[in-house]
């Protein structure tokens, strides 16, 4: 779906790395 090192801020605080989701906030 998304392009290698394809890296986007997505709503709440998420970035998405190919199909690897890194939580950076947990509120």
């Amino acid at each position: 779906q998304y392009p290698e090192a394809q890296i986007r801020l997505v709503d709440g605080g998420n970035i998405m790395e190919g199909n690897v989701e890194i939580k950076l906030r947990d509120r």
